[in-house]
């Protein structure tokens, strides 16, 4: 069985296996898969297999409000350098 040490809240080893890895996993992609394919989607970069994997798992709805977020946040960067350089 294979395990990976992580760092706890507390500062303690922890040792996950890989059934709660993959869970942690499926938990972490179900919060962050759309802005994870939104961010590269940005880019123009995605690879076929990553793109169909989560056009199965991703919803319309999660697309766009992570699409949103993420065009804001861009757009919010952009303001926050231009005021800093010109400020």
């Amino acid at each position: 069985m294979r395990a990976a040490f992580v760092l706890d809240r507390y500062g303690t080893d922890a040792v996950l296996t890989s059934a709660m890895i993959q869970l942690l996993n499926a938990v972490v992609f179900a919060k962050f898969g759309a802005f994870k394919a939104v961010f590269w989607s940005f880019f123009g970069v995605r690879k076929r297999t990553d793109y169909e994997a989560d056009s199965v798992r991703l919803t319309p709805v999660q697309v766009i409000g992570a699409g949103l977020v993420a065009a804001l946040a861009f757009v919010l960067t952009l303001v926050g350098v231009v005021w800093l350089v010109t400020r």
